[in-house]
């Protein structure tokens, strides 16, 4: 299996994927810190896999546009002999080697391979090479809440076989003393851990409820305490 398929991780630089999401407000480089976690951890969970990967950022992407861009990027890795291709970003940060294992297994048998996120997007997208269209990827409503509705209508329209990835939350939103209560639906322990650590110079009141969230962590009989991580 993982010789005829690659991960293709798109992503853009830490600096500007800061610069685009600004979790927390007025903290540019606690901000650059997040985002290079978060693509730190996306390469470590591909690497796990053992399935060829290939991270192709900001710096290296070709074209107008994201769609643009994107359909280039995999062109670029499709002529390198592989048949199936996984494509996914760095924003999702409970993707695991497994999810990726399983959507790998299921390209086997399927044209398409579609995990949603809960705005709408896409976290992860698999195609085989005889499926992939270079303008109709162009054409998708990327980065935007209507990707998951518009790659499906396409996968439909053509009658191509597709399988769905379960649901998972993405990593958008501006980190402040309300959304830090959503926090552990989108992140797993480690990475909260290690998000104390590092905002831990921001306002008070978000450590303090990052604090009442991990003690819920501690409290819960299903999920075990992981170490903390410092950068």
């Amino acid at each position: 299996m993982s010789q005829n398929t690659v991960i293709l991780i798109f992503t853009n630089t830490a600096k500007e994927e800061a610069s685009s999401k600004q979790w927390l407000h007025n903290a540019n480089k606690s901000n650059i810190k997040i985002a290079q976690k978060l693509i730190d951890k996306t390469i470590n969970t591909a690497k796990k896999t053992q399935i060829p990967t290939f991270v192709i950022d900001s710096t290296n992407q070709r074209g107008n546009n994201f769609g643009d861009k994107l359909s280039n990027a995999i062109a670029d890795v499709l002529q390198l002999s592989y048949e199936n291709l996984i494509i996914i970003g760095t924003d999702c940060p409970k993707l695991s080697s497994s999810i990726l294992l399983d959507a790998a297994e299921k390209l086997t048998t399927n044209n398409f391979v579609i995990g949603a996120d809960k705005r709408g997007g896409a976290y992860l997208i698999g195609i085989n090479k005889s499926s992939f269209n270079d303008a109709a990827f162009q054409e998708f409503a990327w980065q935007s809440k209507n990707l998951f509705t518009s790659l499906v209508s396409y996968v439909k329209s053509i009658d191509a076989s597709f399988s769905l990835l379960k649901v998972l939350n993405d990593f958008h939103t501006k980190l402040t003393h309300t959304s830090f209560s959503q926090l552990k639906s989108v992140v797993d322990g480690s990475f909260l851990y290690w998000l104390l650590a590092t905002i831990s110079s921001v306002k008070k009141h978000i450590i303090y409820v990052v604090k009442l969230l991990l003690q819920r962590i501690h409290s819960s009989k299903s999920l075990r305490a992981p170490p903390i991580f410092f950068v």
